[in-house]
């Protein structure tokens, strides 16, 4: 990927879903950071230990990011040449059959299956 192209940066957008925020930003091919945009995520969580987001606010947050790193004037949509995506990791996400989340997706962090993990674990060692 050639650092310029007509005059603009070529750009990598790259998106980083995490448990507090979705971030976003354009990189240029030499690593240099043109611009970079966030939104908060909340995770709800109860005495349980359930831990849950829904995968519908990524989605609205995606593009609420990308609007916000293009609105910076660094980099147009034609300049950018690849993209990168990064999530939370051991997050199950539920889909039904065209594809579309049917419930909250269940964090890393979530808790509720905490004692059949231990049950599971002590018959294991045992």
């Amino acid at each position: 990927m050639s650092a310029n192209s007509g005059g603009r940066t070529r750009a990598v957008l790259a998106y980083d879903l995490g448990s507090t925020s979705l971030r976003a930003g354009l990189v240029a091919a030499d690593g240099r950071l043109l611009a970079m945009a966030a939104r908060p995520q909340e995770t709800p969580s109860d005495a349980h230990g359930w831990s849950e987001q829904d995968p519908e606010t990524w989605w609205h947050d995606a593009a609420a990011v990308t609007a916000d790193l293009l609105r910076q004037e660094t980099a147009a949509p034609a300049d950018i040449v690849a993209l990168a995506l990064g999530g939370i990791t051991r997050t199950q996400i539920f889909l039904d059959a065209d594809g579309r989340p049917v419930r909250p997706a269940i964090t890393w962090r979530d808790g509720r299956a905490a004692a059949e993990g231990q049950t599971v674990a002590a018959a294991r060692d045992a």
